[in-house]
């Protein structure tokens, strides 16, 4: 007879998770179990079609699972489907201690049985593990977002419970989508960050001449609440509305990204906004050898390419994004106001007019599919695409806006994702225009003309938005520039002391007993120095992307000294010397960056 194990694991989760402990003590799923010859219970679960599938092996459920695992090395293991709990619970005897256990399981009446069934304490009480029961669709793809970046995981392996995949596709299947979309775009925000972080923060330093003298976000919010808003992209249908949005004139709000800004220019449209957050040189193009009317205003990322921003002839409404240096900011230009940036700028369009209290809200040239033989529309202005080229072989059929596929890349498709996930928080109606892109969940298919009415004051009011003060506390930004300064020599000071030791350290004969003395007295030098450069927060803060890549890599290696066997001191000296080799060299190239990059935007701002 199988024993219950239900109240002793109810224990466990409460202590560690009460209120997944509540969720699932009131779930209630009927799965009968059964003895196996290796002493581990099984079960069947009756699937969609009426088929009774089996959860586990009914030989041996735990050695099916010791044979299929191969997962080594990752930051975070996520599974899709708990069963009965043997695979996670193998997780927790096999992987190594940083390593998130990261469980998804759409049912909570699953994990109800499996606390009846199987010992589950060593899994509750482990120190990293983190459970998304009982969400689906946006909630369950925003809450995994959160939580990869708030866990700081850089790679991910999803293994699915392909038992209950077949039992209930309609479940499993679009969980896996969710899953499958929250990863792709975790592993977009490391890939951009790994190779732009450097050029985002000297954007960011540049930029703060431009942040000074912007007007912010806040200004605007809730200032055009009731008042019809129309987002402009560059995709192949934006040719088609030409003639429709000739007609809107001031009836709404119009928002293009800076693709599409010559192209409606050239066609006699004057947008009230465009929005601007490329982050390379090239994009500079958008606004040079065009006539750009003063009554366009720049909505831009505080890390879009500073001499884009800089170049551009208009006014300019900037905002903050989350950034810890932004924070520190807000001391010498004030509150500028939050405004979330998506994946791409038409996401940023999106959320400047949401912001703004727009509605309804139309998208325009948001394609994010290709259903010709062009990547954009004809005439907007190009910095990658035309052709197939380069992205032929990523391509795949997507449901399209009209009820069957359109050929899409999966940038696009996490794109896709994150504008439902938004519309579905948007309270304004959203309307999608195309008739040959990808569909949008949540935006209602229609004719731009039926969003429109009458023409409204939107440029005199914009004006009187503009005209706000904004503010620059120039004592409180001298201040912060003599304290980096003086932060700058330190951490040379400290990084060089350093790097001068770990070369000591590296000389050592580590089997000689009186270098080991040594390497304890070098140990606590290098750790000094570390601590050193610690505790000069401004200097990090004013470089956070600059150091992203950093990071990764100094927790990679410290994840290597963790596999080391704890006697293998000349493998876990040399890793450590490897790792903070790195730091200190860092440090040495980030005073540098700033010597180069801030000292010039001081001057201009102090004289």
């Amino acid at each position: 007879m199988i024993q219950s194990c239900f109240e002793k694991n109810r224990k466990a989760l409460e202590e560690n998770n009460p209120s997944l402990c509540a969720l699932v003590s009131q779930s209630k799923l009927s799965l009968p179990p059964f003895s196996t010859p290796s002493g581990h219970p099984t079960c069947r679960i009756r699937g969609e079609n009426g088929e009774l599938i089996l959860l586990h092996s009914d030989q041996d459920p735990v050695g099916e699972v010791r044979e299929a695992f191969q997962v080594k090395g990752q930051d975070a293991v996520l599974l899709l489907g708990f069963g009965l709990g043997y695979t996670a619970l193998h997780a927790v005897r096999e992987l190594r201690p940083w390593t998130w256990i990261t469980i998804v399981e759409p049912d909570p009446g699953i994990l109800r049985a499996a606390m009846e069934y199987v010992d589950l304490t060593a899994l509750f009480s482990h120190q990293r593990v983190a459970f998304f029961v009982g969400q689906e669709g946006t909630q369950l793809q925003e809450h995994l977002r959160i939580w990869f970046n708030t866990a700081e995981v850089d790679n991910i392996t999803q293994l699915t419970h392909l038992p209950l995949e077949k039992a209930r596709p309609s479940v499993y299947r679009r969980a896996y989508k969710d899953v499958l979309e929250a990863i792709n775009y975790r592993n977009t925000e490391i890939a951009t960050l790994l190779k732009h972080g450097k050029p985002i923060n000297k954007n960011s330093i540049l930029n703060i001449p431009s942040t000074v003298h912007s007007q912010g976000v806040n200004a605007f919010e809730n200032q055009f609440k009731g008042v019809p808003a129309i987002v402009v992209a560059a995709g192949p249908s934006l040719e088609s509305q030409v003639e429709a949005l000739k007609k809107v004139g001031d009836r709404a709000v119009i928002i293009c990204v800076g693709k599409s800004l010559r192209f409606l220019l050239e066609n006699g449209i004057d947008p009230h906004f465009t929005a601007h957050l490329d982050l390379g040189a090239d994009s500079q193009v958008y606004f040079e050898n065009v006539q750009i009317p003063d009554s366009c205003t720049l909505v831009w990322d505080p890390e879009a390419n500073a001499s884009a921003i800089s170049g551009f002839p208009g006014d300019r409404i900037t905002f903050d994004c989350g950034m810890d240096w932004e924070n520190r900011g807000k001391a010498f230009w004030g509150e500028k106001g939050f405004l979330q940036r998506g994946l791409s700028v038409a996401h940023t369009a999106f959320h400047f007019v949401r912001a703004l209290g727009a509605g309804p809200i139309a998208l325009v040239g948001v394609d994010l599919g290709f259903p010709g033989e062009r990547t954009h529309a004809e005439g907007v202005t190009m910095t990658w695409g035309g052709g197939f080229e380069s992205i032929e072989k990523a391509m795949k059929d997507v449901p399209s806006v009209t009820g069957g596929t359109v050929k899409s890349i999966p940038s696009f498709q996490a794109m896709v994702t994150l504008f439902e996930t938004e519309i579905s928080k948007t309270e304004a109606k959203v309307i999608n225009t195309s008739k040959v892109g990808a569909l949008i969940r949540g935006a209602e298919n229609r004719d731009l003309e039926s969003i429109l009415g009458g023409p409204l004051e939107i440029r005199d009011r914009i004006k009187a938005l503009l005209d706000q003060p904004r503010v620059f506390h120039r004592e409180a930004f001298q201040e912060f520039s003599e304290k980096l300064c003086s932060s700058m020599d330190r951490i040379s000071e400290a990084s060089e002391k350093g790097l001068r030791a770990l070369k000591r350290v590296r000389r050592l004969n580590l089997s000689n007993r009186d270098d080991l003395q040594e390497l304890d007295r070098l140990g606590k030098k290098v750790n000094g120095c570390k601590n050193e450069l610690e505790r000069e927060k401004d200097f990090q803060v004013i470089l956070q992307r600059f150091f992203a890549a950093l990071a990764v890599k100094v927790r990679g290696l410290a994840r290597e000294k963790q596999s080391c066997p704890p006697e293998d001191l000349v493998q876990r000296t040399k890793l450590d010397c490897e790792r903070l080799g790195l730091y200190f060299e860092e440090f040495q190239k980030g005073c540098r960056f700033l010597e180069k990059h801030f000292f010039p935007v001081k001057d201009q701002l102090l004289g």
